[in-house]
């Protein structure tokens, strides 16, 4: 019985200690990472859109579906401009090149 107490103890301690490891600061932890990336977003305007790109919403999509347009912030391949156009129920998201040259197209349900 001795046993199976100082056994118990020595796991509500381990079990503690570990617990109390994972609730302490990190400085380079994966969500400081994800909010500098979000950080980098910036809100445009429709007109400030890369003059192809616009043309191509123009051409492929309802005029009045414009929802949002994201400037996002320069890496490797250089900025990225991320728009949102509401179509019936269904939003389309298209990425944009600083040309103006579509990188992807994709639906979700809104």
């Amino acid at each position: 019985m001795k046993n199976l107490v100082i056994a118990l103890a020595m796991m509500t301690g381990l079990t503690f200690y570990g617990n109390a490891l994972d609730n302490r600061p990190v400085k380079n932890s994966v969500k400081s990472e994800k909010s500098a990336r979000t950080l980098k977003k910036q809100q445009v305007s429709k007109a400030n859109l890369p003059k192809d790109a616009r043309q191509y919403i123009k051409e492929n999509f309802p005029a009045n579906g414009f929802v949002y347009a994201v400037k996002q912030g320069t890496n490797s391949e250089g900025t990225i401009y991320e728009v949102g156009i509401a179509m019936e129920d269904k939003l389309s998201i298209l990425e944009f090149d600083a040309k103006g040259e579509t990188l992807s197209e994709r639906m979700t349900d809104k």
